[in-house]
């Protein structure tokens, strides 16, 4: 009797386990999650760049490859390599030949077999049309006052792309109620390839841009 209660409970234990193994969810990998790309653009012909890839889920050996915004075509981006400085950032060198694909990018991240994407997070800028530019100097009495294309938080510009390959600007009255202001409304053409348009509202006298601010006292707040 003794010998046949301990298989009896040997009996019960193992088809215990048994079930509580059967019932237990598996663990799921980590997703990988890529949130952006710092500088966020280049023109055609740009050498050995390093972009910084912001995320989560990163291990030792991801690799971070380029595609045509929606394809797998590499569009000419080429990464010559890929460092990692932690689980949530890479530093990915990068080569943009001559002839690449003017437009948005995608940016993928392989690592431990598992995969993530990041839409449209980098565009190339045609080097006809840079995204980037020079200016020859100030004629003497005249002085920068303000820059559209600032640098933002992120460390990028802050309009994407090759702000500046159009620009048509014309002097127009504003009025809200009772009261009007003169202002400068321009009208700035970017590279992208979408035939987008940026609007600024400027002060003729100043220079300042006033988005993100009242154009009238009490009035709204005059968006971008």
């Amino acid at each position: 009797m003794r010998i046949a209660r301990r298989r009896s409970k040997s009996l019960c234990l193992t088809l215990g386990l048994l079930l509580i193994g059967a019932t237990a969810p598996p663990l799921l990998a980590q997703n990988i999650q890529v949130t952006s790309a710092t500088p966020s653009m280049a023109d055609q012909g740009t050498i050995s760049l390093d972009v910084t890839i912001a995320g989560s889920g990163f291990k030792k050996g991801a690799k971070a490859t380029w595609y045509v915004s929606g394809t797998t075509d590499p569009g000419g981006v080429t990464v010559n390599s890929t460092k990692f400085n932690s689980s949530s950032e890479l530093v990915a060198n990068i080569t943009v030949s001559d002839t690449a694909t003017v437009g948005n990018f995608d940016v993928m991240v392989f690592s431990s077999g598992r995969t993530g994407k990041g839409t449209g997070l980098f565009s190339v800028a045609s080097k006809v049309n840079p995204s980037t530019c020079t200016t020859l100097g100030t004629p003497a009495g005249f002085s920068l006052v303000t820059t559209l294309n600032y640098v933002n938080s992120s460390g990028a510009p802050e309009y994407q792309t090759g702000l500046g390959i159009t620009a048509n600007v014309r002097r127009t009255t504003v009025s809200n109620g009772t009261s009007s202001r003169d202002v400068l409304v321009a009208a700035i053409g970017t590279a992208n390839g979408n035939g987008k348009v940026e609007i600024f509202f400027l002060d003729p006298t100043t220079g300042m841009v006033l988005d993100g601010q009242s154009l009238f006292p009490g009035g709204p707040i005059q968006p971008h």
